[in-house]
């Protein structure tokens, strides 16, 4: 436990993050149950957005790769700006596609047993 042994005079590097959550249209990869949940902060006048993948009511998570946009001040406006470049970053395709392999290996692993 670290209770005790540390202050944030110490040295300790605390940030704070935003949360956001959205469900992957079924029409991107035939599945319904994808969830994408995306955690980001702010690194001077650029937003470091890391961006999961989840299958709905399971465990399953991944991360699936990390976003960059710039700064702004309204925050539900921060939010669409990370979804827009989610959706041009041939990245996020390329990662989620492999994390959906991953996901039928494992899955598949698990049934069988």
């Amino acid at each position: 436990m670290l209770e005790g042994k540390w202050t944030p005079s110490a040295g300790i590097d605390i940030q704070r993050y935003g949360f956001f959550r959205f469900m992957l249209p079924q029409e991107e990869t035939g599945r319904d149950d994808i969830e994408i949940t995306v955690d980001y902060g702010v690194d001077g006048e650029t937003v470091v957005a890391n961006v999961w993948a989840r299958i709905e009511k399971t465990m399953v998570k991944g991360f699936v790769y990390t976003e960059y946009v710039p700064r702004i001040e309204n925050g539900e406006d921060q939010c669409r700006l990370i979804v827009s470049a989610i959706n041009r970053n041939p990245l996020f395709e390329q990662h989620l596609q492999a994390y959906l392999v991953w996901v039928r290996k494992n899955l598949e692993a698990e049934k069988n047993g």
